[in-house]
Parts: C-alpha cells; structure tokens; sequence
C-alpha cells in the first residue's frame, strides 16, 4: 500500500513539475487584392486576392474573384473573409463573405459599399448600414447626414464627419452620437474639409486629416473627444488615403503625395501617440495611398489608391520603423517584368 501511495505521489510529482504547453505562435496574412487589365491578345483580365505571409511576405495563396476588390476585411479569428467590390467596373456594388479555409463564399449582397468588420466580427458596417456578419441582414441604417470613416474602432464606435468640418463619434450598436471634435489648424480656425478621420481605439482620441483653404494649409490633427482640445497638429502637405494606428495604439501613420514642383516625393509619416512627438517621414519615394502597420508594429506596408478609376498599379512598399527605411518592394503578381496590376484596399488578420 505505501509502495502505491509512494508511486502516486511520484506521479502526481511529475505531472505538477512538467512544462506546460506554451500558446502556438499567431500567424497573419497579408491580403492583396489586385485587378488585371488586358493588354492585348495574349494577356486575360482577371481579378485576385493575393494572400501573403505578413511576416516573411512570401506569396503563399490567392482566391479568385469576379470583381475588382474596393475594400475587405477580416474577421477578428481570421476565419472569415469580408470584400466590397465592383462588378465590371459599373456602379452596382456587391459585399461577399468568403471562408478563408475553402475559398467558397458563404452570401452576396448587392449595392452596398465599403465594408468594416467590428464588435468583435458580429456586426459589419456597410456604408452607413449595420449588418449582422452571420446572414448580412439588415440592424440599422445610420443617419444620412453622416459619412462614416472607414479605420480602427473602439468596441462599437466608429469616426464619421458631420458636415465639412465635425468629426463626429458614432456608437454603430445603436446609432446614438457619443461626441465630436473640430479639428482647426494653427490660428484656430475649423478645418474647412475632412480628408479622413480615425477613433483611436481608447475610444478617447480622434486622429484627422482636413483642410483649410488650399492644399498648402493641410494638417495632421489629434484631438482629445471629451474635452475638444487639440492635442497634437502637423502641417502635411497633400496627404493621401487613410490613416493606420498600430496594433498597440502607440504609433499613427499617414502617407502624403509630396509636389513634384517642389521636387518633393511621397512619404510616410509617423506619430509617435504616448509623446505626440513626430518620429519623421521615410526617406521620399512613391508612397502610395493606403498604409498598413504589418505585425509586431516594426514595418509599414503602403500600396497605391484602392480606387479603380485612379488605375495605380503597384508596388508595394514596406518599410522598416526601426532603420526608417525602404525594406522592401513587392508586386502583387511576381512576373518579370511586372504586370501591371491595380491594387484595392490592404487586409491584415490572423491565419486561419
């Protein structure tokens, strides 16, 4: 019996001091959807999602599809693949969901724009429609007098402007407006026009891009919601697209056309958002409009407009934070030489 006993307690020893599993390692995709346009005989139109590793950026997949790629996103468990779209380049848009394992798209829904997964990938927000993400059924319809901004969200808020010069806070559950902010510029005159806005995902902060007058007078605004005080301005001249916010919330990047009269190039600029302090722009190259933070918040990938009638192929560029430099160049179909290919918005998720 104390021989049983004494083996039990070994057992029971063993298992208390062996080494649990340690949590696998989540991997990304990095999702590129690109539009083909024929250039003669021997060439074919297509339209194709390329999917990447995010962190080697080896091209590893792709789906197919039968429309240009406006905008997509990816659910929160990287299961589920969400795109807006346009059919033949005419005005009637389409929303899918596609199974990121099979490829095979689950529903379609017809003239609906843009579309942004939040509250943790049970709602889609589709132009100013909330949709549930199960069957694309229809919640609610926001107010028309809003312009949702596409970008990082805070539970269930989101940016949208109000008019020309209000960024207003809009809980998306129940339309409700939780707060607004005026950007103004140096003298404290209200931004004539939004470019773009962001909700930090603290859910305190609006980040904007506006204008006052001419593309000379353009700012970088952050703004705190509760108190309207302006936080944080940077002159930017001819910024392009979106704003990014790092996984962290710690970093904020926005890309700019730069003059070619000026002899100024595209760049990247970054913000550093714990000390509001401006970290600088890359070194000058073609930036493109659309900018991503790539997985661990180290490197930045930026692509041409997600806009088809702009036809900007690639590439894509993604630089490194650390160095500031140009790490690499990548095309979305890797031919030599390079097919000229336009690029629709940018997706970042978990791998399936």
């Amino acid at each position: 019996m104390l021989g049983c006993i004494a083996a039990i307690g070994v057992g029971l020893l063993l298992i208390g001091c062996s080494k649990p599993d340690k949590p696998k390692p989540v991997k990304y995709n990095l999702y590129v959807p690109a539009t083909h346009l024929a250039a003669g005989q021997g060439d074919s139109s297509f339209n194709r999602i390329y999917i990447y590793d995010a962190d080697s950026l080896t091209l590893h997949d792709s789906i197919w599809q039968a429309h240009f790629t406006e905008s997509l996103d990816v659910s929160p468990d990287g299961e589920w693949l969400y795109v807006a779209g346009f059919i033949s380049y005419q005005a009637r848009r389409v929303i899918q969901k596609i199974d990121i394992r099979t490829k095979h798209t689950v529903w379609t829904r017809s003239d609906l724009w843009g579309v942004r997964c939040i509250a943790n990938g049970t709602l889609l927000l589709a132009g100013r429609d909330v949709l549930s993400s199960d069957d694309a059924s229809l919640l609610r319809h926001l107010s028309d007098t809003l312009k949702p901004l596409f970008g990082p969200v805070s539970g269930t808020k989101i940016a949208a402007t109000a008019g020309d010069t209000v960024v207003t806070v809009v809980d998306v559950a129940n339309g409700v407006d939780t707060g607004q902010f005026v950007p103004r510029d140096t003298s404290g005159i209200a931004l004539s026009h939004i470019y773009t806005a962001r909700l930090h995902p603290d859910g305190k902060r609006i980040l904007a891009v506006g204008v006052y007058g001419s593309d000379s007078n353009t700012w970088f605004v952050i703004g705190d919601i509760e108190t309207g005080q302006t936080l944080f301005r940077y002159h930017i001249y001819r910024p392009q697209g979106e704003i990014a916010i790092s996984s962290d919330g710690n970093l904020a990047a926005v890309t700019s056309q730069g003059s070619p009269a000026r002899g100024e190039r595209g760049a990247v600029h970054v913000i550093d958002l714990r000390t509001l302090s401006f970290i600088g722009p890359t070194p000058p190259f073609p930036a493109g409009a659309q900018v991503k933070f790539l997985p661990g918040d180290r490197r930045i990938v930026t692509a041409p407009s997600a806009d088809p009638s702009f036809f900007d192929a690639g590439p894509l560029l993604v630089t490194n934070m650390t160095s500031m430099a140009l790490e690499r160049v990548i095309w979305p179909m890797p031919t030599d030489p390079p097919r000229r290919e336009d690029i629709g918005s940018l997706g970042i998720g978990p791998r399936p």
